[in-house]
């Protein structure tokens, strides 16, 4: 008995977690939607890019796109690497050698500084 009032309060937060998920959802499908505009633009005009839901589609063309989008995900990452942690060619080919072997895991350290300009 003491369990369902004690679940009932919680029933409004969980409502208000839902109701802005969903809003953050429609937010992101927004930016998504004012980005793929801009790729209109940018491509033929015989190309028309949509969100993958929204497309007609084979079954097999679902993996696909996961393939694609988990190698673009891969070469960006390798991207960032390369660019802000100084990792050259030569040091990404040893890393895929020691990684036909074992795992291969990165330690980054971070330090941060603030100075003032006024006091």
């Amino acid at each position: 008995a003491e369990f369902l009032p004690s679940l009932h309060r919680c029933f409004p937060i969980c409502r208000t977690a839902l109701m802005a998920l969903s809003v953050a959802q429609q937010q992101f499908e927004a930016k998504l939607n004012v980005a793929l505009e801009r790729v209109r633009v940018v491509l033929d005009v015989n190309r028309n890019p949509r969100l993958a839901k929204d497309a007609h589609h084979r079954y097999g063309d679902k993996y696909l796109l996961a393939e694609g989008m988990t190698n673009t995900a891969a070469a960006s990452q390798t991207n960032c690497l390369m660019a802000f942690l100084d990792l050259t060619q030569e040091r990404l080919r040893t890393l895929g050698q020691w990684s036909e072997s074992s795992a291969v895991s990165l330690r980054f350290v971070f330090q941060e500084k603030c100075d003032f300009d006024r006091t």
